[in-house]
């Protein structure tokens, strides 16, 4: 589901449809809380390692697509750019503790 909500924001931002826009961002937004409390159940520690602090942040982001449609572009191609470096960076990186010492 939430991939069907990124894929629906990009088509519409794609193609001018901004009847269905902030449904899916919505969809999006629901589902990556959704996600998002799913991988912090499971594994507590997710919530401080920087893939988990990264993720607040992009539903912030998907938030500010709602909320400011004219800024929703540059919002999504910022969160899909961000969002791939994050997510396929090295272990060490994405499960990286700020504040913590080695």
């Amino acid at each position: 589901m939430h991939l069907i909500g990124v894929v629906l924001v990009g088509a519409s931002l794609l193609g001018d449809h901004d009847a269905y826009r902030p449904a899916a961002a919505a969809l999006m937004r629901v589902t990556g809380i959704g996600l998002y409390g799913i991988e912090v159940w499971s594994k507590p520690h997710h919530a401080v390692e920087l893939a988990g602090l990264f993720i607040p942040l992009k539903l912030a982001r998907v938030a500010a697509m709602i909320v400011l449609p004219q800024l929703a572009d540059g919002i999504f191609w910022l969160l899909r750019v961000a969002s791939s470096i994050v997510s396929h960076a090295p272990a060490a990186f994405r499960h990286l503790r700020p504040g913590k010492r080695n």
